[in-house]
């Protein structure tokens, strides 16, 4: 073995973090490492771990939420971790998302064991508490991955000493190349993938398309995800008169590969990371519209006007426009398709994993 690896992470559920841990440990495991996922639920299985990596379940239970049992499950955690690092001292570490990256690096940092993490969200999003702790821990640990340079600068990480800017990696069936789909092939079909939540403004989404589905009778609206917004938003879609055009798909493990012959994806986020839906759609060539969020990352992604267009955060005016000016520009699908190389060569899995494991093993 070249290694030893474990990565932590909540739950193996549809976001992008789990995501990006499952390539990662795919990766690793397929290129000679010791490789151990631990999750702190009992069942969670969303994304395909290779037969190779070992999944280590906690079993904890989910079932009740709230702050008391927040800060149980928490303890448990850690506790658990602390007994694993113990007997696993020859190991290096690498942790997503505060609910366990908090406990993984209060464990690891007793036993000195390196532990690395990764900002994979707008930083200014997380509570008080989440960005003191980050503040005072992040100096102290083996190094932070950033997807973007302008989330990198961010004030709460102005002290860390080990950082750099890697994006996500493609899913593997994405790196097996894709012929883009010519614009007389594609689908009367606008799609959108994210969780059912207030951040997605899938009801921006919602208004925007109904204000021009008149004039586009033969489109429809499919939006992945889901979330605790479900009911509201199908609500919204009924009191609209939109049962017939706007549907709700919910989780779709390759929801994007499966609709890559639609006419466009939309991602109307008011904050992302690196939306891996996105890089996807760039990367099958589909044209692409998505917010201009803070952490710059559709910035770095999207050639505005050329792969994909830029709208304003929270502006369902501008997103409308620019539907309407691709539904009545069928044929920029062509130009558009064109630039998907690109995303693909700079991100797809084997160079983005390289680039983790040189930054963690050097």
């Amino acid at each position: 073995m070249t290694g030893k690896l474990t990565i932590t992470i909540d739950k193996n559920t549809s976001g992008g973090a789990e995501r990006v841990a499952v390539v990662l440990a795919n990766y690793f495991a397929n290129n000679g490492y010791h490789v151990n996922i631990i999750n702190a639920d009992r069942d969670s299985c969303f994304y395909p771990v290779d037969s190779k990596v070992t999944v280590i379940k906690m079993g904890l239970d989910y079932s009740k939420s709230g702050v008391v049992h927040s800060a149980i499950r928490c303890i448990k955690k850690w506790l658990f971790l602390m007994e694993y690092f113990r007997k696993l001292r020859n190991n290096t570490v690498l942790t997503f998302l505060p609910n366990m990256e908090i406990p993984t690096i209060i464990a690891a940092k007793l036993y000195k064991i390196p532990v690395y993490t990764s900002v994979l969200s707008d930083p200014r999003t997380y509570s008080l508490p989440i960005r003191c702790f980050r503040m005072i821990a992040y100096p102290r640990i083996s190094g932070i991955i950033f997807q973007t340079e302008k989330v990198k600068s961010f004030k709460d990480f102005k002290n860390v000493r080990k950082a750099a800017v890697i994006a996500n990696p493609l899913m593997q069936k994405i790196s097996e190349r894709q012929v883009p789909v010519s614009a007389t092939k594609r689908k009367r079909l606008i799609f959108t993938v994210g969780r059912l939540e207030k951040c997605k403004n899938h009801e921006g989404l919602i208004k925007a398309f109904t204000r021009l589905a008149i004039d586009y009778p033969d489109v429809k609206l499919f939006i992945y995800g889901e979330g605790p917004l479900h009911d509201s938003l199908q609500d919204l879609i009924m009191k609209l008169h939109m049962g017939d055009r706007i549907f709700l798909q919910g989780v779709e493990t390759d929801a994007v590969y499966h609709n890559r012959d639609s006419l466009m994806f939309v991602l109307n986020s008011h904050y992302e990371g690196m939306p891996n839906a996105l890089m996807e759609a760039l990367a099958y060539g589909i044209p692409a519209i998505s917010t201009d969020f803070f952490s710059g990352a559709a910035r770095e992604m999207i050639r505005d006007g050329k792969n994909g267009f830029l709208v304003p955060v929270d502006n369902d005016n501008a997103l409308e426009k620019k539907m309407r000016y691709l539904l009545d520009n069928p044929g920029i699908a062509n130009d558009i398709t064109s630039e998907a190389t690109r995303i693909y060569d700079s991100c797809n899995t084997e160079k983005i994993c390289t680039k983790w494991k040189e930054f963690m093993y050097g």
